[in-house]
């Protein structure tokens, strides 16, 4: 991977890379079985189906993406990046089991008071697919749908040692398969109490 970066000036700074990898057989999540289209629905919208991790295809691919940041003093700082990667059957730069081929990331930091940061984060990750076996042992690509992911988060630091923390996942309630058939959590809260010794 390489790239290029400028900044900061005035609190911005951004950067462009490109990059090309290839790994020997990659362990991507593999489905049996050929899908359906009469399966019934499940609860979550998914099918049923068997997911193992399986050695398949030596892959390589490229990718391009970028990156823009700004910080506001210490009160505030935010990012947006771009990644792209074509994804083919043996082909393509490896972005999460999902394979996507676009990966879209914000974050926003915010520090209204001290010791308090918030963060609201979103994600959107489109072009994902699974590769599969039908009967007669041909690989073949399922797709998936696009994702759009939404969270929200507060850290409020009581002292050095201890700590408090909160996190809303996935508010936007949306549904989806991590991997075919496997269902995304709904809304999702977690809280607890951090300490750092």
């Amino acid at each position: 991977v390489g790239g290029f970066k400028v900044g900061p000036f005035g609190g911005f700074n951004a950067a462009v890379y490109g990059g090309w990898s290839k790994v020997v057989n990659a362990m991507m999540p593999t489905l049996y079985d050929t899908p359906n289209p009469n399966d019934a629905l499940n609860e979550n919208n998914t099918f049923n189906r068997s997911i193992s991790q399986y050695a398949v295809f030596d892959m390589k691919g490229w990718r391009v993406g970028g990156e823009l940041a700004y910080a506001f003093r210490t009160v505030a700082d935010a990012s947006l990046s771009l990644v792209y990667s074509p994804q083919k059957e043996n082909k393509g730069y490896i972005m999460g089991d999902d394979r996507a081929e676009l990966v879209l990331d914000t974050r926003v930091v915010m520090r209204p008071i001290k010791n308090l940061s918030v963060t609201v984060g979103y994600q959107y990750r489109s072009g994902r697919s699974l590769i599969y076996t039908d009967r007669s042992g041909q690989w073949l690509v399922q797709d998936l749908q696009d994702v759009n992911y939404l969270m929200l988060g507060a850290n409020y630091r009581l002292n050095e040692i201890v700590g408090f923390f909160m996190e809303f996942d996935n508010i936007l309630n949306k549904r989806w398969d991590t991997h075919y058939g496997m269902g995304t959590q709904p809304i999702g809260i977690l809280g607890g109490v951090s300490l750092l010794f």
